[in-house]
């Protein structure tokens, strides 16, 4: 997880992370600020953590707990666990729940006609246990693309 976190600091510089877990956080915190000098903020304020940041990576908050919230109306939501289904009327933004893929690997023969979808297929084949390095060039190697992102009601 650590060199997860510490690959989007460095991608995007100003990382938030909001969660019920504080402790597990803050000693990563501590090593991307140590090890890169890069500063990431950790906390449990979701009410101004959600209604200030543009791209939400939701990865354990359920569709009661966010519709709790003023979230920012124009937000980026990316549901990493379950369907989110945000009901607020000045949301704006985009939900994803959901996404699909094409790739190439030669020695996996993917027929369109199956009742798996290639993405599930695809994750499965990936060893999440390595560093998120190691899983970005295997994806650039197969050739992963990106055909739709699925949201609440429609395909985006």
């Amino acid at each position: 997880m650590l060199s997860n976190i510490r690959q989007i600091a460095r991608e995007y510089k100003r990382v938030s992370i909001i969660t019920n877990h504080i402790q597990k956080f803050k000693k990563i915190e501590k090593q991307i600020l140590e090890q890169d000098g890069i500063m990431i903020t950790v906390g449990n304020n979701k009410k101004k953590g959600l209604s200030k940041t543009p791209i939400i990576l939701n990865v354990d908050f359920p569709t009661e707990i966010i519709n709790q919230y003023q979230i920012y109306e124009n937000a980026i939501i990316i549901n990493m666990k379950g369907n989110v289904r945000i009901t607020k009327k000045r949301f704006n933004g985009i939900s994803i729940n959901n996404y699909d893929i094409t790739f190439e690997k030669k020695e996996f023969d993917y027929d369109k006609h199956t009742k798996y979808k290639a993405y599930k297929i695809y994750e499965a084949q990936v060893n999440r246990k390595q560093p998120l390095f190691k899983i970005i060039e295997q994806i650039e190697k197969d050739r992963v693309q990106i055909t739709k992102l699925i949201g609440a009601n429609t395909v985006i």
